[in-house]
């Protein structure tokens, strides 16, 4: 049995969101996040995705994973010595899942009764999973089935090429499944090694969201969670160069238009502002390239594309944004795009079209908290990158058009950015 060591509480007081943090005697790190409703969420989180390939131990050891281990293992973390965990569940009506991101691997459930049942599974198949060598050759076929499908997908291919153009053979543009070679190098031993490492609860959290009392909840806590060992090996994250690898990568598949992916290499988050500075990207990139700004507007009824959405990611040390869609010469749109950043940069934003946008981007931040399980998954996601979602209102609420076209003129530098097309095959050889 472990006891809680420190108990901290935090409302916003923009908000009024409330969140009881726990920090247990064995390093297990817990929030929960008070929400009445009747449904309630749990995610047990652990700081290990599918770009983190290599750890470090103190006294210099290197352990290096092959690419999708972490996507492979969240794959066999479901199967326990008592049976498949899914089958657990549906016992106490719990809806789970798992997904592997960039920077994480979160397993999950929500439920509207039997909340602490359906957490004793969590916590039981996430810490003690059973993998065979067995279950890992029958798994490899799934996998790679996986990666087959994906790579029919011009929209995911194209993405992944834009990637490549803007880190090379970083694992931050490997596929988090791997590729077909690398999940055939995955064995029942890499799987094993990869959890004693990064599986350990100094790495890890639990987030849950609902109508969840604390004193039940740790009382509840201490009974599922035995004591863990320090951590030995510490995460080593790749080190993007600053200049982009490639301006451009074609490729052909069966598509009847031109498929595209425009990649903008920022700099690296900053240690003290990444934050702020990823709210000021959110901001220029809607005003750039939204759908109510004028050059959206302007190049669909133009017929320079026919479809066009943007985004923006922040990934350990990567940082970028992308633009993506389908165009007939998609060329033609690139060219634009790179005039459209240098004649904003050099004239600015305008003021109403700033505030319209910062408040359609706080709008969306509060509507973040609509959702347990939102808010549960963004909570996690913005913790294992030392920063505090609930500080994020505040944030957007108080950034300015000065800071905002400042961070447009040192972030987005046009000579960092790529462009990565699928071509229709009729045109491959003409």
């Amino acid at each position: 049995m472990v006891t809680q060591v420190e108990i901290c509480e935090k409302q916003s007081s923009r908000t009024g969101e409330k969140y009881t943090k726990i920090l247990f005697d064995n390093g297990l790190t817990a929030f929960i996040i008070h929400k009445n409703h009747t449904s309630a969420y749990a995610t047990l989180a652990v700081n290990f995705g599918s770009c983190d390939t290599k750890y470090a131990s103190a006294d210099g050891k290197i352990k290096s994973f092959p690419p999708g281990t972490a996507h492979f293992l969240e794959h066999r973390m479901f199967e326990t010595k008592e049976g498949d965990a899914m089958e657990r569940y549906a016992l106490f009506g719990g809806d789970a899942n798992a997904y592997t991101a960039g920077d994480r691997t979160c397993y999950y459930y929500i439920s509207s009764d039997m909340f602490y049942e359906n957490l004793r599974v969590l916590i039981d198949h996430v810490t003690n999973a059973h993998i065979t060598k067995k279950s890992v050759e029958k798994e490899k076929a799934v996998i790679i089935q996986e990666i087959k499908m994906y790579d029919d997908n011009p929209y995911w291919v194209v993405r992944y090429n834009m990637m490549k153009c803007l880190y090379g053979e970083s694992p931050i543009s490997e596929d988090p499944a791997g590729s077909v070679e690398s999940v055939k190098n995955i064995s029942r031993e890499i799987l094993e090694d990869c959890r004693r490492t990064v599986y350990n609860l100094h790495n890890m959290a639990l987030c849950v969201c609902g109508n969840i009392e604390t004193d039940s909840f740790i009382a509840q806590v201490n009974d599922l969670f035995s004591a863990a060992p320090e951590a030995e090996y510490w995460r080593v994250d790749d080190i993007p160069d600053a200049k982009i690898v490639s301006a451009y990568f074609q490729e052909h598949m069966d598509v009847s238009l031109p498929v595209y992916s425009v990649g903008i290499k920022l700099c690296a988050p900053s240690e003290t502002e990444g934050t702020k500075e990823f709210a000021a990207v959110e901001i220029i990139m809607n005003l750039l390239f939204g759908k109510s700004a004028a050059f959206y507007s302007e190049n669909y009824e133009a017929g320079i594309f026919e479809r066009l959405s943007c985004g923006y990611q922040t990934m350990r040390k990567a940082f970028f944004a992308e633009i993506y869609g389908s165009a007939r010469n998609p060329a033609v749109l690139f060219d634009k795009v790179k005039e459209h950043i240098k004649k904003v940069k050099a004239v600015g934003f305008d003021a109403r079209d700033f505030e319209t946008a910062k408040k359609s981007l706080y709008a969306d931040t509060i509507c973040e908290y609509d959702s347990v399980e939102n808010i549960a998954d963004t909570f996690v996601s913005y913790y294992f990158e030392n920063d505090d979602m609930f500080d994020y209102p505040d944030i957007v609420a108080n950034i300015t058009l000065e800071y905002t076209e400042e961070c447009l003129k040192r972030l987005f530098d046009c000579d960092n950015i790529c462009l990565s097309v699928i071509l229709p095959k009729k045109e491959e050889h003409s």
